[in-house]
């Protein structure tokens, strides 16, 4: 799988909501988007801190795959479960990137930290961290599709304490892995 697109989903629920959202997508949702053509796995995360609480993390074919027929169709046909869900959404936003740099081990991280920045991320620096921060398995840039100049960086740690003891974040910016990640079998 060589997945060069992101698609980001950031988003919010009232907390008594919490379990629905997460069986929600433990049960349909995630597996449903990973069977689109051109997203190859489908990754979930949670941050107390953070306005938007839950993340998923979808990876990519590449970055024409969410403005594309079969996630377009998805996004326009939802389940009823997907509409019961919907209308609990406090907060949530959707961004699509392309990767613009991929160092380090794939693997499922255990914890990520997100920083969006406005200037492209150097390389350098994110390859210096990966070789000396403890913890730090993977290195990843995106820009977002759609607005230049609009950077993502990710980077996958093996635990919560090792990404907590990175400085590399803020709180709100430490997500930990929740729930099951999906991935798309190889043809």
């Amino acid at each position: 799988m060589n997945a060069t697109g992101m698609v980001t989903v950031w988003l919010d629920v009232a907390k008594e909501n919490d379990q629905e959202l997460n069986d929600w997508y433990e049960q349909e949702h995630v597996a449903h988007v990973v069977g689109i053509e051109g997203f190859l796995s489908g990754f979930r995360y949670f941050c107390a801190a953070a306005a938007h609480r839950f993340l998923v993390l979808y990876e990519t074919r590449d970055a024409s795959v969410e403005p594309g027929p079969g996630f377009q169709d998805m996004v326009a046909h939802p389940t009823p479960w997907t509409v019961k869900i919907r209308a609990m959404f406090q907060r949530q936003k959707r961004n699509n990137y392309r990767r613009s740099f991929d160092t380090g081990a794939a693997a499922a991280p255990l914890a990520v930290v997100i920083v969006p920045a406005s200037v492209p991320p150097d390389f350098a620096h994110a390859q210096r961290c990966l070789q000396t921060v403890p913890g730090c398995t993977r290195y990843r840039a995106f820009e977002e599709a759609a607005t230049p100049d609009a950077w993502l960086e990710v980077f996958d740690f093996s635990s919560a304490q090792a990404a907590q003891a990175s400085g590399l974040g803020s709180p709100e910016q430490l997500y930990q892995a929740i729930g099951q990640p999906v991935i798309r079998a190889s043809a």
